[in-house]
């Protein structure tokens, strides 16, 4: 009883959480990839040695804060989530560039049309209005901050179990598009057309114009990131429908708060020309099925947390 008691106090303080694992797997699986198969070419060494300082700094962040605690695993997960949304991004380009891999914004583009019978983004233009962009710039703007509002009404009601989850999700959320962004990279339909101009796969009549902020934010967004090709699936989508899932299933007041600006930025996604709708339907098929599979994987993998806890609880009476 003793050898299994000192067996699960040690699987507990050096067990990892598997979103910091599989965020540390998931660059050092593209490193590798990068480093045997990438191109050698000029930005070959610089993709090699950035993908892999973001691989060394998420596992180092998931070795050196394990086991020690709630607090430690937020902030822990929460810089995981930084590193990989502040510099993954567009590390994605530069993976997909070093390997090679062709676009498919032309196959998103046909399959729109066998879908829907016209690209989807193209007749939504027929709709739009100066105040009605603007609405909608301000809204994918706000997805930024979008998934915190729900985690911080977790943490507020001390449901910290939920909180953690809830993070797990997410992160789970970007590595997902992150892959996608790799394996099939698609530029998104207003910089094809501003690229290509009739040639391109899908046609606008003009700018779209909004009022005050359109054009700051356009700016601010184009500027934000190098990599072109982050139209499938629909990160936007993804996250978002993600977070008024959880919502709805652990917070409904603050899912009925957030669920303007969530449908806007979903609806924004096509409208503002960010997307093709298959790039949408993927992301929303992602956004329902991710918070169900992030709840088996933390089940399973917490399944030895149970004895833990029972093991520390019959220290404490026995002390």
């Amino acid at each position: 009883m003793d050898r299994e008691a000192d067996r699960v106090r040690q699987l507990r303080r050096w067990k990892l959480d598997w979103p910091e694992l599989l965020m540390a797997g998931f660059w050092i699986f593209w490193w590798l990839v990068v480093l045997l198969f990438g191109a050698r070419d000029e930005v070959y060494w610089p993709t090699v040695r950035n993908v892999g300082l973001l691989a060394v700094a998420t596992t180092a962040v998931a070795l050196l804060t394990r086991g020690r605690g709630h607090v430690v695993m937020f902030c822990t997960r929460a810089l995981s989530i930084i590193l990989c949304f502040a510099f993954g991004h567009s590390l994605t380009g530069q993976i997909a560039r070093s390997l090679g891999v062709q676009t498919i914004e032309q196959r998103l583009a046909d399959l729109d049309v066998q879908l829907f019978g016209a690209v989807v983004t193209e007749r939504l233009q027929a709709y739009n209005t100066p105040a009605l962009v603007e609405w909608l710039q301000v809204n994918y703007l706000l997805f930024l901050v979008f998934p915190l509002p729900l985690f911080f009404v977790l943490l507020a009601k001390r449901r910290v179990e939920d909180a953690g989850h809830y993070a797990s999700t997410v992160a789970l959320s970007l590595l997902v598009c992150f892959a996608g962004y790799i394996v099939l990279p698609a530029t998104t339909p207003a910089i094809i057309f501003e690229a290509l101009g009739d040639a391109a796969p899908v046609r606008f009549d003009g700018p779209l114009v909004g009022l005050w902020l359109t054009d700051d934010i356009q700016h601010f967004l184009l500027v934000a990131t190098s990599n072109r090709n982050d139209a499938f699936p629909s990160g936007h989508t993804t996250v978002t429908l993600l977070v008024l899932v959880c919502a709805w299933r652990m917070h409904r007041r603050t899912f009925w708060f957030i669920l303007p600006t969530g449908l806007s930025t979903i609806y924004a996604t096509l409208a503002l020309r960010f997307h093709f709708a298959v790039d949408v339907l993927v992301g929303l098929g992602l956004g329902f099925a991710l918070p169900w599979w992030s709840h088996r994987v933390t089940a399973w993998w917490n399944a030895d947390d149970a004895a833990a806890l029972e093991v520390e609880a019959a220290d404490r009476r026995s002390a």
